[in-house]
């Protein structure tokens, strides 16, 4: 692709009738993101466990260094092996992988360390 080819492509659209998903920007405005799709219930289930997770100081110490599987603000596993910790909690829960939220606790020390 040409530079030419590339700077048309990329140039922000004002049309209002663009498809969902693509920039739509006003002059002197930041672009805004259109989603594709509206997330359904689960899936903001699941980022609303993994924001949570992440930001709890209870996880964020009982955990450190760990990844932690969570449903429903509830720790179902964890541990350092990412597939062994969705094992267990589907294990345990019952549930498909699709609505369990993993968060990869930071360790603190560790990061400190380096």
């Amino acid at each position: 692709m040409s530079h030419e080819e590339l700077s048309n492509a990329s140039a922000p659209t004002n049309h209002p009738e663009t498809a969902a998903g693509e920039d739509h920007t006003s002059a002197g405005q930041a672009p805004l993101l259109v989603p594709k799709e509206i997330p359904s219930e689960e899936d903001r289930q699941r980022c609303a466990d993994m924001y949570w997770a992440l930001d709890d100081p209870e996880v964020q110490v009982r955990y450190a260094g760990k990844y932690v599987a969570v449903h429903q603000k509830q720790i179902l596993a964890a541990g350092e092996d990412l597939l062994a910790v969705y094992a267990e909690a589907q294990e345990k829960s019952g549930l498909p992988r699709s609505r369990i939220a993993i968060a990869a606790i930071d360790d603190d020390q560790t990061f400190l360390e380096n």
